[in-house]
Order: C-alpha cells, then structure tokens, then sequence
C-alpha cells in the first residue's frame, strides 16, 4: 500500500529509519521486500531480532518476496546466498533446505563433535594419552565448524539471526553488511541494537512498534535503567501518541481486525492514524455479544 511504499522508499534513501509498524499493518512483509531488493542489487544485509520466531517470520516473508522476484531471486536461494543462521524454530523455516547450505556437513561436524565431547566427559583423568587424543580431535572439529561457518557467512547476501549470534558468531561480528535490519527492535535492549546495527556500513532500519511491549530487564541499576529498559525508539527521542521525528516512517493500513475491534487501540495508542482495510466479515453468532465483531 501507499504507506509501506513511501516506507520502503525511506528506507533505501536514508541512512537510518525507524519503521513504525502497528499491529497488522505489514511490517515484516515490508521487511521481506526491502532485504529482496538490497540483495537483488548486490548488497549485503544483515537481519536480526530478539528472538527465534520473529527472525523465522522475517525468513519466511523473504522467500516470498524473492520467489516472486522471478529467476534471480530464487537464484539467490538455490545458490545458497540466503541464511537462516542459528536455531529455527518454525516447521516451515527448517523444512526449507535452501536457507541452509551446506547443512549436511554441518551436521556431520557438529555431530561428531558432540559425541568427541561425551567420550572426553566419560574418560577417567587417568587415561591422558586418550584425552590428549581427543582434545585434538575436539580442536580440529571445532575449527573445521568454524571455517566451515566463515566461508557460509562470506558467501552469502542475507544473514538472518537472533542479536545475541550477532554478538558472539565471530564470523558475523567480524564482518561487516551494507544494510542492518532490526525486526521488533522496539523490544529488544539498546546495546543489542547497537551491537547490530554496528554491522550495518551503509544504512540501518530499526522496525518495531513502541506502543507495545518494551525491553524486559529485571536489574533496577541506574545502568540498567538506561541501557536496558529503554528501546532504540526512546532513545531517540520518538514517543508517545504523535511522535514527531525526521527519521520515522509509519505502516498505517491494518489488514488483521474489524474496523470495530481496530478503533478499541486506534486512538488510544496510535492517534487516530491507523486505517482500515479488511473485508467486513458475517458477525458471529455466538454468545455474549451476538452480531459483533468481538465476541
């Protein structure tokens, strides 16, 4: 719609934007198409959020975007220049073998892994010459993983993850993306967001909706007070009913409820500015509020 166009647009001209994005309105489908497009001209993006599910959503609203781009989006998937890295938790994201190249080998490793590190716990600390054995093997696996992870993450045009990998995956902390893209950054604490955002050479777009639930941290420090209750939203100064700010684009078509159950969050939170563009459906019949919209 005309909002996420004028979003999108903002987006790919400014170095940083704050993507305002209410309940409804299409932000990670708007996100879907903007990484398509950063990646379809040649430009790496780095896309993270706070948690596993929300980074599966931006993945699965990617493959939309690149499969309807035609031959050289879905080149993009096939050759494996598309990364879901981490831990998926989505069915639909892990049965998807092309956000995962090479994903046979690194099982494999990481398979033998694991059961070299179970045979080290079981071995007694008499046996040295059989632990030092092992300790090699446990190094050589741990670097081929590493090596392994390096040449995915140098290869591809897209890397989806959680903030947290972004801060301690060395083979993506240590390189850098044209684009940084946080999804509900409106949840997630500040230094997450700078460590992400970091990433980001040429622009930065910050998504989320501040009218909903912040950052959760259980520390009453004053540091923790600045740093870890706030959003990136707050930070730069964009708040309240009619925030004001240069760099904030706002999704202001809602496609997810009745006009009537809309109106019960339009004002309140979102001043008015949210429109209405769902196909008034047959009220149900149901008890207690038979002929409404909300029952």
């Amino acid at each position: 719609d005309d909002t996420q166009l004028d979003a999108l647009h903002s987006c790919l001209r400014h170095d940083i934007t704050f993507l305002w994005g209410p309940p409804g309105t299409g932000k990670t489908h708007t996100l879907g198409r903007l990484m398509a497009s950063a990646a379809l001209s040649g430009r790496r993006v780095i896309a993270a959020a706070i948690s596993n599910i929300a980074v599966d959503q931006m993945a699965l609203h990617l493959l939309r975007a690149l499969e309807s781009a035609g031959e050289e989006g879905v080149a993009l998937l096939n050759e494996g220049r598309i990364i879901r890295f981490g831990h998926p938790r989505d069915p639909a994201v892990t049965a998807e073998p092309r956000l995962f190249p090479n994903k046979t080998e690194v099982q494999r490793l990481r398979k033998a892994l694991h059961e070299a590190q179970q045979k080290l716990r079981e071995l007694s600390e008499g046996e040295a010459e059989l632990r030092a054995k092992l300790q090699h093997e446990i190094l050589q696996l741990k670097s081929q993983l590493r090596n392994l992870t390096k040449v995915l993450i140098d290869n591809a045009r897209i890397v989806l993850t959680t903030a947290v990998q972004t801060c301690i995956e060395p083979a993506i902390g240590e390189r850098s993306f044209d684009v940084a893209v946080l999804d509900e950054a409106s949840m997630m604490p500040i230094p997450y967001v700078m460590c992400v955002g970091a990433l980001g050479r040429d622009q930065v777009i910050i998504t989320g909706d501040f009218r909903q639930l912040g950052p959760i941290a259980l520390s009453r420090t004053a540091a923790a007070y600045r740093w870890l209750h706030k959003d990136a939203f707050e930070l730069a100064g964009i708040r309240g009913d009619f925030p004001q700010h240069r760099a904030l684009a706002m999704l202001k078509v809602q496609r997810r409820m009745d006009q009537a159950i809309c109106s019960l969050i339009n004002e309140p939170f979102y001043g008015g500015g949210l429109r209405t563009a769902t196909i008034p459906q047959s009220s149900s019949l149901l008890s207690p509020l038979p002929g409404e919209p909300a029952v």
